[in-house]
């Protein structure tokens, strides 16, 4: 079944009872599945980070609860279990790589766990070959490319063997080559682990790879679908300040202009198929 997560009436406040007090999620409610692919977009301020650094306990609701299967968050003898089952990773891998070696990286996460080093090695071993890094490993991690280092903060994440795996815009800052690198190591980690993958992203195409996506919108959820039903909602999506994905928005300017094509055109080679 898998581990599953789970907002209850979820609110939380910067700053709470400051006068610059602001409200970043506002009432909150939703469940994961064990072995679930979830992307997790809306425009800045939409609340999206925040919601994410609620699920390992790095945020604690300001009302409501959040539940790692029955671990509540905001009990504080629940969270060293709690970021066991659930990893993150952010947006620059520079903030998690510690280590002067790929392999030492990798090892930093287990040995802190206490985990005897015959398993450590292994673990090691096992998490560079999922993220196919495994004939670096004696590498100096500064000499990576950006979509080298954001896998090695993957492998540094399942090293410690989570249930889920949360990662906050994971490719904003690393280029096309990286990001489809990023891209198949997650859906790699869903589909042949079973971890549950929820994907914080602005990137419209990124989230068309995910079974489940949530907009965000003013701290709330405003559409959660899967990716073909949510992005057939064309004119909520621009109100609400965001991108369709390219094939998406064309083969919608196609019909406005009379040409005859079906529901749920999602890639480029279904929309020639239809059009030849």
């Amino acid at each position: 079944m898998g581990v599953s997560l789970r907002t209850e009436n979820l609110s939380f406040c910067y700053n709470k009872g400051k006068e610059n007090e602001e409200k970043a999620l506002d009432n909150v409610s939703l469940k994961t599945s064990g072995g679930e692919y979830m992307a997790v977009i809306g425009h800045n301020g939409s609340g999206k980070s925040t919601l994410a650094k609620h699920f390992n306990g790095l945020l604690l609701p300001s009302e409501g609860k959040v539940f790692v299967d029955d671990l509540d968050t905001s009990v504080s003898e629940n969270i060293w279990k709690v970021r066991q089952k659930v990893g993150m990773v952010f947006q620059n891998p520079d903030n998690q790589i510690v280590a002067t070696t790929v392999e030492e990286d990798v090892a930093f996460g287990p040995e802190n766990l206490g985990i005897v080093p015959e398993e450590i090695r292994e673990r090691v071993h096992e998490a560079l070959n999922t993220v196919d890094l495994g004939g670096i490993s004696g590498h100096a991690p500064h000499l990576l490319s950006g979509g080298q280092k954001q896998r090695l903060a993957i492998a540094g994440i399942i090293a410690m063997k989570p249930d889920v795996l949360v990662l906050d815009e994971p490719t904003s800052m690393i280029d096309p080559r990286g990001k489809k690198e990023v891209l198949n190591t997650l859906k790699q980690l869903n589909q042949q682990e079973n971890i549950t993958i929820i994907h914080i992203t602005h990137s419209m195409d990124e989230a068309m790879e995910a079974k489940r996506v949530i907009v965000m919108n003013q701290g709330r959820i405003d559409l959660d679908d899967a990716p073909g039903e949510v992005f057939l909602q064309v004119e909520r999506i621009k109100e609400l300040g965001l991108e369709i994905p390219q094939i998406v928005e064309l083969a919608h300017s196609l019909k406005q202009e009379g040409v005859n094509l079906p529901k749920g055109i999602f890639d480029i080679e279904s929309l020639v198929e239809e059009l030849c």
